[in-house]
Parts: C-alpha cells; structure tokens; sequence
C-alpha cells in the first residue's frame, strides 16, 4: 500500500510504501460517502478509543463480548449490555463469532474475536510502546549501574576520614 509522504521539488505529492505505525486510510471517500454508507451517521476514529474510554481495554472487551446470546432491541432503549453507559447501548452486536479461520485451531468465538480486536486497538493507539518500553529498560539498568559505581566510588573517597 502506498502512502503520501509529503512534496517533491515541483510540488507533486510523493508516495511512499506504508509502515506499520502509519495511520489506518479512511475506507471512504469523504464525509458525504461516510454518511451514506452509515445511515446518517459518520463512524469515529477509533484509533484512540482505549486511551480516552473509562476502563480502558477492559470495557471495550466487556462491552464488545457482553451482549446476551440472543441480543433484542428493546424499544426505546436500545440493546442490553451491562457494560454499556447505563446498560443500554444502540450499537448492535458486532461480534457474532465463527467470523474468523485460526491457524493454531482456536475455538472463533465471540471471546476470541473481542479479544483480538482489543489487541489490535490497544497497538493502534500505542504503536512505539514496546519501543519505549525497551528504552525504559536500558535507561533503567544503565542507572542502577551508576549508583552502584558512584557507591563504590563513593566509599573509597571517604574511606580514609576518620569520624
């Protein structure tokens, strides 16, 4: 897939191979296409969602896995979840299970799928976590390593005054 990554010299967009940690294309054109293939209604950008959604990845799989096996829209009140804000939600249930082919043989249930999905979303929002993660780490170890030589240190400067 490729992707625009900025002007050349005369101007003309350049495109390039996508990364990993680009962000997802739109699967519309514009706006007006969004609200036509959604009944009036243009999706969020859930590329953030496990950031800012009280409860994190948690809620999301609870709310995503906690329909009722036969889930009915209740009039007036939408769909029951007890994870939802309140109980109800108008998302219907989109997980169905059997929608997905594991190669490792696992059972494609709901639970399974909503746990994918949460996976997924949660690498979305952090694509450079595990980077920084590993800094976190080497930085950490590197200064455990100085206070243990400044200790050292630290003795043998002192070690021939007396109290």
């Amino acid at each position: 897939m490729q992707v625009p990554d900025g002007l050349d010299a005369e101007g003309r967009l350049k495109h390039r191979t996508a990364r990993p940690d680009d962000a997802l294309p739109s699967p519309y054109s514009g706006p007006e296409a969004a609200l036509a293939a959604n009944q009036g209604v243009v999706p969020p950008d859930l590329s953030r969602i496990l950031k800012v959604y009280p409860g994190g990845p948690d809620r999301l799989y609870g709310l995503l896995s906690g329909y009722a096996p036969q889930a009915e829209r209740q009039k007036g009140r939408g769909f029951f979840n007890p994870y939802a804000i309140g109980h109800f939600t108008a998302m219907p249930p989109p997980l169905h299970g059997n929608e997905v082919k594991y190669a490792d043989g696992t059972v494609p249930d709901v639970q399974a799928e909503a746990r994918d999905v949460t996976t997924f979303l949660a690498w979305v929002s952090a694509p450079h976590q595990d980077q920084r993660r590993r800094l976190g780490v080497g930085a950490g170890l590197y200064l455990c390593f100085l206070a243990v030589l400044f200790a050292l240190l630290n003795r043998r400067i002192w070690s021939d005054v007396r109290k």
